[in-house]
């Protein structure tokens, strides 16, 4: 029904208003790929079902688990060679992590042969993980949250279920935990629960001097964080579209009263709402691990997204984040695809006529790979500056667009590098529950108190 009125409402746009704008015609055939892919399921069915498949885990001091886990490496680290490529490519896609896998994976079920090159030695990206000293440690994926969405996005490109320990599960639902002075837990520490309710009750417990503050920031926040994130994927569903344009009624009416927000920082908005230093400290970066940006240059929105998004908890994937590409990978090869490991690109090939990319240059060996598609997905910056073949940003053909593409990535500085961290892997000997080490997040800004809870200032002097 949706899909029919849908097709109905362009039929008629079509028959009262002829000279159409294109963006309107694009909105519609997007609007109908939405309805078809998230409304359609039996059209666009999961790939597996829930009842019989669980991915097999595995005990790494088991003589199974040895032999389980070189059948994973097989995958994980399939090592190039030309012969492994494979004829008649439909797509090459530069880069195994989660853009590029899904990608792939989506290709496949298309019908597609996809090549997956990584240089890396193993597969993943920032789902990878690596061994050392007997132990297993993630690379990137420290906990996700809004787990139903993310079970919805797996479900199109994994074959086996996923399952997903649900943190603070041994501690009162306590996923996240803020220390800002480092002295007593039960007083100083901020617990993050899951649901929104139970976020903001804790946070009134602790600054109960702020109640209503904290209530006005939980109801602007409910009112406008999410919507600028719709903006956003509207705007890159329907790039150029009449929704967007600044001096229209719908942009004026609807969207720029959202749009605003994500414009200003962190500091800007939270001050606003809230008074307390403490406060504001916990709110604008208690968990900015999970964004790198301090508040005073941090967009807001992202700050209030980060909050959004594990609103309702967070969950860390059982046996590992390995898993996750260790189930995407056999949908890519199922068509005939591969993910090759150590296969550094060393230059797309372009022609310069057409302005088409065609295959790809391999680094040591020189191999020349073809597809009529070449897919990157190992970020802009290596891909205008490494990658891409320098005489083209000099065609006067398309002179324009690159020029432009450049001054964003140059002049405008709008991928500019955050703050560097630093990690350590730290291992102990003993099970988890004798050494009585939480299933929580400890987010720790030991001496905050001297800055006067600027968690900016700590960060710039850092």
């Amino acid at each position: 029904v949706g899909n029919t009125f849908i097709i109905a409402l362009s039929w008629c746009i079509a028959y009262f208003y002829p000279p159409s704008h294109a963006s309107v015609w694009c909105w519609c055939a997007s609007l109908q790929s939405i309805y078809l892919i998230f409304f359609d399921s039996w059209l666009c069915p999961t790939l597996y079902n829930k009842q019989e498949t669980q991915f097999k885990y595995y005990q790494i001091n088991t003589k199974q688990g040895k032999l389980q886990k070189k059948e994973t490496l097989k995958l994980l680290q399939n090592r190039y060679h030309l012969s492994k490529v494979g004829k008649n490519l439909d797509a090459i896609i530069i880069g195994s992590g989660i853009g590029g896998l899904s990608t792939a994976a989506l290709l496949s079920r298309l019908g597609k042969k996809v090549l997956v090159l990584e240089q890396h030695y193993r597969a993943g990206g920032c789902m990878h993980t690596f061994d050392e000293f007997g132990g297993e440690f993630d690379s990137g994926i420290h906990y996700v949250g809004s787990i139903n969405r993310v079970k919805l996005f797996l479900s199109f490109i994994t074959k086996n279920l996923i399952e997903w320990y649900s943190m603070g599960t041994n501690n009162d639902n306590i996923y996240d935990t803020i220390d800002l002075d480092g002295f007593d837990f039960n007083k100083d520490v901020i617990q993050y629960r899951g649901g929104r309710d139970k976020l903001m009750n804790e946070l009134i417990r602790k600054f109960p001097k702020s109640k209503q503050e904290i209530i006005n920031y939980f109801i602007f926040l409910k009112k406008t964080g999410s919507k600028i994130t719709y903006c956003y994927i509207l705007s890159k569903i329907f790039p150029n579209s009449f929704l967007f344009y600044e001096k229209g009624w719908i942009y004026k009416r609807f969207i720029s009263q959202y749009m605003k927000y994500s414009q200003l920082t962190a500091d800007q908005v939270i001050s606003k709402y809230i008074s307390d230093p403490k406060l504001k400290a916990v709110i604008g970066g208690g968990q900015l691990i999970d964004w790198c940006l301090i508040p005073s240059k941090a967009s807001w929105w992202v700050v209030a997204a980060m909050m959004g998004y594990y609103i309702d908890g967070g969950y860390y994937p059982k046996g590992g984040s390995n898993n996750i590409p260790l189930s995407i990978i056999p949908i890519i090869q199922q068509n005939g695809g591969n993910v090759l490991c150590r296969a550094k690109v060393k230059e797309i090939l372009v022609n310069l006529k057409t302005n088409t990319a065609y295959g790809v240059e391999m680094d040591k060996t020189g191999d020349i790979i073809k597809a009529p598609m070449i897919i990157s997905g190992v970020g802009a910056h290596t891909l205008f500056w490494e990658l891409l073949p320098q005489k083209i940003f000099k065609q006067k053909s398309h002179e324009n667009d690159i020029n432009e593409e450049l001054k964003i990535l140059e002049n405008k500085q709008e991928l500019e590098a955050s703050y560097g961290h630093m990690t350590a892997f730290v291992t102990f000997e003993g099970k988890s529950d004798e050494l009585e080490l939480p299933d929580y997040n400890i987010h720790s800004w030991g001496n905050l108190k001297k800055y006067n809870y600027d968690i900016s200032k700590i960060q710039e002097l850092f």
